[in-house]
């Protein structure tokens, strides 16, 4: 990503990202159907990662079925990580081509 920032390469730019999207759309979804197979009572199990803004959760059922998922504090509120950022964007990147 990081070459194709510098390049100029909007359409390697945009490939990129739609792989990202991809990614996190897929994560979303495999959370989601884990999240609709739980039953009746559950119970959020908290876990530090890292540092205190950066926690991973574990929701278990009472038939004892568990998903994990990570959250990330930012800006006053907790966000659901899905998948992993890639590289930091260059300032190239956002630029529209002429």
């Amino acid at each position: 990503m990081v070459d194709a920032a510098r390049e100029g390469d909007v359409q390697e730019l945009i490939g990129l990202s739609a792989n990202d999207m991809e990614a996190r759309e897929d994560a979303a979804e495999i959370l989601a159907s884990q999240a609709e197979s739980l039953k009746g009572d559950v119970t959020v199990t908290w876990s530090v990662r890292q540092s205190p803004d950066h926690q991973e959760a574990a929701v278990t059922d009472d038939d004892g079925d568990t998903i994990s998922f990570r959250l990330s504090w930012l800006q006053a509120k907790w966000y659901l990580i899905l998948g992993e950022a890639g590289p930091p964007k260059s300032p190239a990147a956002s630029k529209v081509p002429s």
